[in-house]
């Protein structure tokens, strides 16, 4: 899993000013007081440390198939589990690649969590509270991904959209929900492409390649925090639906390139998004070139 090295130093400070403590939070957070087996292992498995008041949580996905066996990936707070069930006379070892950060895990609410982390969110909280879902949030069975834009994330779009879908109702709504997936999606278990259904039943494409992991086209950072019904990603981008497009985004979405062209060098497309609402009757590309 790829962690941010500032992650990396701030653990590996910590660690060494509590070198010969017994009572090290760090080192407390990687021991489960039970003997754990791997095949105890089940989805979304939550676990207490000696740590205390910290848990980890503890997933399972497919990673693929060959012939009629199906091969799974354990995470572990999303670090990836490497090496399974190495037995000792007194517990088990299990390796996994990276070390644990307690500051990640927090017993709350993912949805209240996502109001107080670090300021970040003020966008995306308002949102959530002017619309009401944060209630919905905090009540909904199971556990969830919330993909969260940052601040910084909605600073991309322009002041006059970023505000008509503020207040636009449906608008807000279906941005939020376009942003909640009904199952935990850790980073390291991106293994290739993976279309995965919000709650709203809109489809994300999880990807990877070589430079990380992706939820289409906003880069996952490492950047994530675990509350006790599920994970945080921070996204750098924000994932509009349909419903939270402009009429041009809208056509392009659909491959209506030749109208968003003509309307674009017409130099109507700033007049278009800032004038009112209007319809479209948009022919479709075999019309334009009659094929």
């Amino acid at each position: 899993m790829a962690v941010p090295e500032s992650v990396k130093s701030s653990l590996k400070s910590q660690l060494e000013s509590y070198r010969g403590n017994p009572n090290n939070p760090i080192l407390l957070y990687h021991i489960v007081p039970t003997k754990l087996p791997s095949d105890h292992f089940e989805a979304n498995t939550v676990v207490e440390t000696r740590a205390d008041g910290n848990f980890l949580r503890i997933n399972k996905y497919s990673n693929g198939v060959s012939g009629l066996k199906v091969f799974k990936m354990n995470t572990i707070n999303c670090a990836l589990l490497l090496q399974k069930d190495q037995q000792a006379t007194n517990g088990i070892v299990h390796i996994i690649d990276t070390m644990l950060d307690p500051s990640k895990s927090l017993p709350e609410n993912v949805a209240d969590l996502v109001l107080k982390v670090d300021g970040r969110f003020t966008v995306l909280s308002e949102m959530l509270e002017k619309s009401g879902y944060i209630n919905v949030l905090r009540t909904m069975q199971g556990s969830i991904t919330f993909l969260a834009p940052s601040d910084e994330a909605f600073q991309k779009l322009p002041d006059s959209r970023r505000d008509k879908i503020i207040n636009d109702r449906e608008a807000r709504l279906a941005l939020i929900q376009n942003h909640i997936i009904p199952h935990v999606i850790c980073e390291s278990a991106i293994t290739g492409e993976h279309k995965v259904r919000t709650v709203s039943s809109n489809k994300l494409t999880f990807n990877c390649d070589i430079s990380g992991a992706y939820v289409e086209t906003s880069k996952l950072r490492g950047n994530f925090n675990l509350g006790k019904n599920g994970i945080i990603h921070i996204l750098d981008d924000v994932l509009l639906p349909d419903r939270a497009k402009n009429l041009i985004e809208l056509a392009e979405s659909r491959q209506l390139f030749t109208f968003a062209e003509l309307v674009r060098n017409a130099g109507l497309e700033e007049t278009l998004s800032h004038t009112g609402d209007y319809t479209f009757f948009v022919p479709d590309e075999n019309a334009w070139f009659g094929t």
